[in-house]
């Protein structure tokens, strides 16, 4: 959309003084934090792989055109359908304060919205979607900065012994749901089932405190929440 861009041009303009802070922290008392979340169908599905598309003929032999005639003709279908969730997340680094609940400045190191490739059943489902998103987001960030910082290529499973790592969401659900002891009810989704048994084994390997590392919050402090649709600053 030509005036959607322009927008952009024009609040990119308006703001040009803004930038990215970083913040002066303490690597030794560092912890980084994953913000995630997920607008559920809102964003047009991104096309696949070059060779998983279907041919012009292939379209073709699919379509049924016999039950369609001069008097009842064949409806165009409508373009820009809106069936993929889009999905978002916002990777920072904070003193460790910051778990505490005192008050923390922090860095912002990789931010990400996009189109889930899956097509989500609910918000459930979109939400999970991010917040695997946001967790390997963070962990890679991680282990890149102890890289960098050891001139070396550091393993991602030595740089979580040395940095925390908290995901953050609003989802109710989601919480609920991964901190929920015993045995928890399989969605009817199945692969979202798998999802979720990879994401909980993956907090769980996170885990420095007697929870799994995720932590519910209003939708009204979620700093992903911008990522996922348009909103006015304020």
């Amino acid at each position: 959309d030509g005036r959607f861009v322009n927008s952009l041009t024009t609040r990119a303009e308006e703001h040009k003084s803004e930038g990215i802070y970083l913040r002066n922290i303490d690597l030794n008392k560092a912890v980084f934090v994953a913000f995630h979340d997920a607008a559920w169908a809102n964003a047009e599905l991104e096309e696949t792989e070059e060779g998983f598309r279907l041919t012009t003929e292939e379209i073709q032999a699919r379509t049924f055109n016999e039950l369609y005639t001069d008097e009842r003709p064949r409806k165009a279908k409508r373009t820009g359908s809106k069936v993929a969730s889009q999905i978002g997340h916002l990777v920072m680094l904070f003193d460790e304060k910051f778990l505490l609940g005192e008050k923390a400045q922090g860095s912002i190191l990789e931010w990400r919205s996009q189109s889930c490739k899956r097509v989500c059943r609910s918000t459930f489902g979109a939400e999970t979607m991010a917040a695997i998103e946001g967790l390997e987001g963070a962990q890679y960030m991680r282990a890149l900065l102890a890289s960098l910082l050891a001139g070396e290529l550091v393993k991602h499973e030595e740089a979580r012994k040395r940095w925390r790592l908290l995901c953050v969401t609003d989802c109710k659900s989601l919480y609920d749901y991964l901190h929920k002891t015993g045995a928890p009810k399989i969605p009817s989704d199945r692969r979202l089932a798998i999802d979720l048994a990879a994401f909980r084994q993956e907090l769980a390997f996170e885990r420095w405190a007697s929870k799994a590392p995720l932590q519910w919050i209003p939708t009204s402090f979620q700093l992903a929440d911008p990522l996922t649709k348009p909103m006015r600053a304020g």
